[in-house]
């Protein structure tokens, strides 16, 4: 196989591995164009994924038809995202029995729409693993109960997947200070998860001969045992710290792990890299539907979220040697995901699928060769 030799078949094989096992056939095998198709699209709209369908027809409205369909249909979204979860981590943690990190944040998504994503990171990015999609008004509405309520639901099915995985596995999950709530901390014991959480400067604390707001503690360091909240005293370690983006905003990050925590919480960014690329490269911020609903909304989230993965996960190594050759200047220009999904483009525009393909076999041609 030639070096820079591209196998098409890699994404195929990847979805095929995963999810035959909670999709039928033809929701599979539609799952597989779409994945393609939206790796190598740069906006996520209607047209333009159709129009990145690797097969080949005689008119474009039947790409747009086909795809329209494909957005009606009812997806078991748990299952789904618990298959994808089951691969992303054991391609990550599979080869070690550390304790898993788990980065959580919310991302506002399109249309009112807002979700909680549970990710883990990777090369200095994340790669999601499950989500839970919400709006304000299903709050107020009485939907759910509230956000808080959502959040320990979400983190019930984040902790318990992952033990479903690797039974018994320690598990660290990383907050932003929003995420900051007693409750939360106190929940995540009872789960028997460890915690690392940025909070905010008016939380009291007890620490040494200091009572008081944590606003004016005046010590940078790491302290041992402290007491968290006044009226609850949570015997957590805490990290103070400066912010080098606001010196008015020093960094407070409590945790009930003895560790490096400045450094550990550090990995939360990575999250946030996530979701610019999910948003900009793979095009969710210009999502376009005439009709979001909410399952249309999860299942294309969804789906870039897997693109995303995958690329990153199937071509991460060569995408270091490609890397050399898009980033020319002293400056690293392009992140190791920008480059692959250039890479992918670049090498699949021409590459079309048997429309008709069987899931254990299919075959990629060249559109200049078949017509040649």
């Amino acid at each position: 196989m030639k070096k820079n030799h591209i196998d098409p078949k890699r994404i195929v094989t990847a979805m095929e591995d995963n999810f035959k096992s909670v999709l039928t056939k033809p929701s599979l095998k539609n799952m597989i164009l779409l994945v393609i198709a939206i790796s190598l699209a740069d906006k996520l709209k209607i047209n333009e994924i159709s129009r990145k369908l690797p097969t080949d027809v005689s008119h474009q409205k039947v790409k747009q038809t086909r795809l329209r369909r494909i957005l009606k249909r009812t997806y078991p979204l748990f299952d789904i995202m618990f298959s994808w979860t089951s691969f992303v981590v054991k391609k990550v943690y599979g080869g070690s029995n550390g304790a898993i990190m788990i980065l959580i944040d919310g991302v506002s998504l399109k249309y009112d729409y807002k979700a909680f994503v549970a990710g883990i990171p990777y090369r200095k990015r994340s790669i999601p693993l499950m989500f839970k999609v919400y709006t304000d008004q299903q709050i107020r509405d009485m939907v759910y109960l509230s956000e808080n309520w959502i959040i320990w639901k979400f983190m019930d099915q984040i902790y318990d997947s992952i033990q479903h995985i690797f039974p018994g596995r320690r598990v660290i999950f990383v907050f932003d200070r929003g995420f900051a709530d007693e409750k939360l901390i106190r929940y995540l014991k009872y789960m028997g998860a460890n915690h690392i959480m940025r909070v905010p400067k008016n939380v009291g604390i007890e620490a040494f001969e200091y009572r008081g707001k944590l606003s004016s503690f005046g010590q940078l360091g790491y302290f041992r045992n402290i007491k968290y909240h006044l009226g609850k005293k949570l015997e957590m370690n805490l990290f103070c710290g400066h912010n080098p983006n606001d010196e008015d905003d020093p960094v407070f990050i409590i945790s009930d792990l003895d560790d490096a925590l400045g450094e550990l919480y550090k990995k939360r960014m990575d999250i946030e890299e996530g979701f610019r690329d999910i948003k900009t490269l793979f095009g969710f911020r210009q999502l376009v539907l005439k009709k979001p609903t909410q399952s249309r909304i999860e299942i294309l989230f969804l789906l870039a979220i897997i693109s995303m993965g995958l690329l990153f996960l199937l071509f991460e190594k060569s995408g270091y040697r490609w890397s050399k050759f898009y980033n020319t200047s002293s400056t690293k220009e392009f992140s190791l995901i920008h480059v692959i999904k250039e890479k992918i483009k670049a090498a699949w525009v021409n590459l079309r699928v048997n429309p008709w393909f069987s899931l254990n076999y299919v075959r990629f041609y060249n559109i200049n060769d078949a017509y040649s």
